[in-house]
Formats: C-alpha cells, structure tokens, sequence
C-alpha cells in the first residue's frame, strides 16, 4: 500500500475553509458524538478489571475516571467548537480588510497608470494590499485548521492529557 516511489508529487494548495461547515455544527450532538468516538474513552470503557482484584471500590473509581475523560472530553470539544467561531470572526474581519484593500489598490493601479501617482506612492499602496492579502490568507487558514481539529475531535481522534 502507499504510492508509487516513481509516481510524480503533486503539491498543491491547501483547500479554502469551508464556511458552510459552520451552519451545519449541531455542538450537543457532536459533544456526544465525540464522546462516544474517543478511542480512549472506548478503551477506559471496555477494559475490564482484574477478578482478583474486582471490589466495589475500583469499579466505582474506574467508573468515576471514565465519567471525568467524559466531561474532559467534552470541554475540550466546546473549546473547540468557540475557538472555530473566533476564528470565523478573525476570517470575516481579514476577508473585509482584504476586499477594501483590494479596491484601493485596482484605483491605485489606474491613477499610476494615468501617472497620478508617484513610484514611491504606487509601491507603498501594493505593499498595503499585499499584507491585507496575507493577513487574509493566514486568517482563512486558521479557520480551515479549527474546523479540521474540531472534526478530527468529533470523529474520536481527540488526545487527553490525562494518562489511562
């Protein structure tokens, strides 16, 4: 399995956040959903205790250990879940700076054109645009990693940092 080591690499962009994602997030569900997914929940559930050393006392402490990954899991979801809308804002913020930087720099271009604009004046304007393109850029890829994180949590692949 794996590729072909004489297969040609394609490397390409990375694909633009997807905005639609947001409206479909239901955080009750997907808190469950994560819940019922986590590989180590799963295997905190499913492990069973020594019938030598089987007591009340354990199953009530492995019981309780399993409820706290739980919770823990599910904080961690919903910090998820704001941080993927704080960067959504960050995005719409950057994407606004963006498109009006992007006006002023296409009326840039047509007075340098028109020479109403001096070298210097024409150049600060492009630098101007290129950082609100940039700023843009990293804003959207923020989002596209949040919303990847969030979904990887969702789908159980979420790490604790508490040890099993």
């Amino acid at each position: 399995t794996g590729q072909n080591t004489a297969a040609g690499k394609n490397i390409g962009q990375i694909p633009g956040a997807d905005l639609s994602y947001l409206d479909t997030v239901d955080i009750e569900a997907d808190c469950t959903a994560a819940i019922g997914n986590n590989y180590e929940l799963r295997t905190k559930r499913h492990t069973e205790l020594d019938t030598k050393e089987k007591t009340n006392k354990k199953d009530r402490s492995r019981l309780l250990d399993i409820e706290q990954a739980e919770d823990q899991v599910s904080v961690t979801v919903r910090s998820l879940y704001d941080d993927m809308f704080q960067q959504k804002a960050t995005y719409e913020g950057a994407k606004a700076a963006y498109e009006s930087a992007a006006i002023t720099w296409r009326g840039a271009e047509a007075q340098y054109q028109l020479n109403m604009l001096s070298n210097m004046e024409y150049l600060q304007q492009k630098a101007a645009f290129q950082q609100k393109e940039a700023a843009f850029r990293q804003a959207d890829l923020g989002l596209f990693q949040s919303i990847e994180t969030y979904k990887w949590a969702v789908s159980g692949l979420l790490v604790s940092s508490s040890d099993s």
